[in-house]
């Protein structure tokens, strides 16, 4: 039969609790306050043994003991179960909440295939078609103003002219009114 060191069963049995609490997912705070008070009695213990030019083994094995002990508690902190809370929230409350709730896939893809064509459709008119290339209210009232100068095809080009500036600019004015004010 094989004699064991009692310190060593002292810290075998540390490790079995440390392993037994991240299974049980146990008060592992509770555990490192204990490690750690055990992990200071050592120091003392160490630093005592250090004053007083105690013998070299023992002070080796108290250091070995010391790094166990830190090791087990770097252990059992990193297997420290993460808190979760789930949100509820409504897909009312959240803009565009109408594709959140669509739970059909094929629907879904559809949609987006949609709003894909709409948003291609409306960039191919705008900028194609009238050469817009500003960006922002700037470039919607440019957009605007272009399509009806297109549509007033056949007609005296100083009217249509004439009436692309006017309407450029009296929508531009328009929508930048609550900038001036």
């Amino acid at each position: 039969m094989i004699k064991v060191d009692p310190k060593l069963k002292k810290l075998f049995k540390i490790d079995l609790k440390a392993n037994n609490i991240v299974k049980n997912n146990l008060d592992v705070s509770s555990f490192n306050s204990s490690l750690q008070s055990q992990i200071q009695q050592k120091s003392n213990e160490l630093k005592q043994l250090i004053n007083t030019n105690g013998d070299i083994q023992k002070i080796h094995e108290i250091k070995n003991e010391i790094n166990l002990l830190n090791k087990q508690k770097k252990n059992s902190s990193l297997a420290t179960p993460i808190k979760t809370k789930n949100i509820k929230f409504s897909a009312r409350t959240i803009r565009l909440g109408l594709f959140y709730r669509i739970n059909n896939y094929f629907l879904k893809i559809l949609l987006v295939c949609l709003l894909g064509l709409l948003s291609s459709l409306t960039i191919w008119l705008f900028v194609q078609y009238t050469g817009l290339y500003s960006a922002g209210i700037s470039g919607i009232i440019q957009g605007i103003s272009k399509i009806v100068k297109i549509s007033m095809d056949g007609k005296p080009e100083n009217i249509i002219n004439l009436t692309y500036n006017i309407l450029f600019w009296r929508l531009y004015f328009l929508i930048n009114i609550p900038l001036i004010i």
